[in-house]
């Protein structure tokens, strides 16, 4: 800011009276926020320009106007008793009890305190404040799980009912491998089988009923013979696949009733 408009600063301030404006109060902090801005600046340029110099410097950037404006801030509270930003308004600092400006080493202490870390503090503060809102809402979640009991206790069984129901699986599996391996097991399927099994399509003739049919049919399907076969225990003629099946199912003949097996069947060839 030029020098003529400092002083027309300081005229308004002393024409104002002893206690400064809202607007002296906010003039002076927007020039003590873009101070560090314009140092930054200023760094950057010189460490572009001379990088031997001011490159380490422009890396660590904060904690060098950290300690700047501690330096500065000092020699202004000792010599003016105000901030530089203050003493540019033509402010004082003054202490209540005492009436006097800061001159004392622990007023300037104070006053140093206040100036250069309740803005660091600040800023720490916005950054730990999403990490402090996290911690609570989840020791909130804590405590409601907590309080309500019985839905906790649930989650707290679950690995006890699972673990019973695997055991009563796997004696379930090793209940069908006994079914389905052992001898119990496949008399018992057999029965089951045997329950299952539809009767037969139609009555078995009697050998006079079977006398009376055509000679080219079967006894059993009463159809045209297929691959005529004559079984030698009654010497009756049928269909191989007919006799065959009800050989290797009955062991009887179907007409007379006499035992019989496969091995007594006589393929015919007929022309």
């Amino acid at each position: 800011m030029s020098i003529p408009l400092r002083a027309a600063h300081l005229s308004s301030i002393h024409s104002v009276g002893e206690q400064p404006s809202i607007f002296d109060i906010l003039s002076q902090e927007s020039l003590m926020k873009a101070l560090k801005p314009a140092i930054g600046y200023l760094m950057k340029y010189l460490a572009t320009t001379y990088p031997r110099l001011f490159l380490s410097s422009h890396r660590r950037f904060d904690e060098f106007y950290l300690l700047f404006d501690l330096f500065l801030q000092n020699q202004y509270l000792k010599k003016y008793g105000a901030s530089f930003s203050e003493n540019f308004y033509a402010m004082k600092r003054i202490v209540q009890c005492k009436g006097t400006m800061p001159l004392a080493y622990w007023d300037r202490m104070r006053s140093l305190l206040i100036l250069n870390f309740c803005s660091l503090f600040r800023r720490l503060f916005v950054l730990i404040w999403p990490w402090c809102q996290t911690l609570m809402s989840t020791i909130t979640i804590i405590l409601q799980l907590g309080i309500t009991n019985r839905f906790w206790r649930f989650f707290l069984s679950l690995p006890g009912v699972f673990n019973r129901l695997f055991g009563y699986g796997l004696f379930f599996v090793q209940f069908i491998d006994f079914i389905y391996n052992s001898d119990f097991g496949a008399e018992i399927l057999k029965k089951n089988i045997s329950w299952k099994v539809p009767p037969a399509p139609h009555k078995l003739l009697t050998e006079k009923s079977v006398q009376l049919l055509d000679t080219n049919k079967c006894p059993l399907c009463l159809r045209k013979r297929e691959n005529d076969t004559a079984l030698s225990v009654s010497g009756y003629v049928f269909c191989y696949k007919c006799i065959d099946t009800y050989l290797k199912k009955y062991n009887t003949c179907p007409v007379t009733g006499l035992p019989a097996s496969s091995q007594q069947l006589i393929r015919l060839y007929i022309q």
